[in-house]
This record gives structure tokens, sequence and C-alpha cells, in this order.
């Protein structure tokens, strides 16, 4: 029986929580001789050919993988989950003057 290795992934980002229609940069650190790798989805990258890819701009949680093949057939497969934050909204009055209305200030839950 031969035993072979299985490639490592490590991915990185600059940030895992962006703005609604922002983007991050995502870095990929693999360990070695590999024969192909492929991130999914592809179609939301500027460019899904390099182990640093940035993502085009989202609008919802996304999870993105890369499935890395070494030259013995051997593949491995590591995810990250970029989210998207919600604006904060905060009211734009707070009277405490018991008429029932922006008596209370709470912070939204999430914040």
């Amino acid at each position: 029986m031969t035993v072979r290795n299985v490639p490592t992934i490590v991915i990185t980002t600059d940030s895992t929580i962006i703005t609604p229609g922002g983007s991050a940069k995502l870095t990929a650190q693999v360990t070695g001789t590999i024969a192909s790798y492929t991130w999914s989805p592809a179609s939301l990258f500027v460019n899904p050919l390099t182990l640093q890819p940035v993502i085009k701009a989202i609008t919802a949680t996304t999870q993105f993988s890369l499935s890395v093949t070494n030259v013995e057939g051997c593949t491995n497969v590591a995810k990250i989950t970029i989210q998207i934050s919600s604006p904060l909204v905060m009211p734009s009055a707070f009277t405490p003057n018991n008429d029932g209305l922006n008596d209370i200030f709470r912070i939204p839950p999430g914040a």
C-alpha cells in the first residue's frame, strides 16, 4: 500500500465581514506539488485563476471553497464564509418623556 499526502490549504482574508456590495481579497497558502486548483463559485471572483483572488461585490453571505489536487491525484477542499453585515439603524431621536414614543433607547440585535 502506498500512502500519499493530501495537499494542505489555509485560506485567509483581510475581513470575513463586509458591507453589502463590498468585496474582499482571499489568500490561499497551499503545500505540496500542485497540479490544479479551483475556486468556487468562480463567477464571484474577479480572477479565479489565482491563489489570491478578489471577490466581486456580493450582497449576501457566501461560502467560498478552494479545491486543490496535487500531482499524485490527491484532492483537498478548504472553505471560508464571507458574511454581509447589516447596517446599524439607530433611532433619530430619544425622548424619555413618557409619551410612548422613543422613550426607550435600545441597541438593535446583532449590532
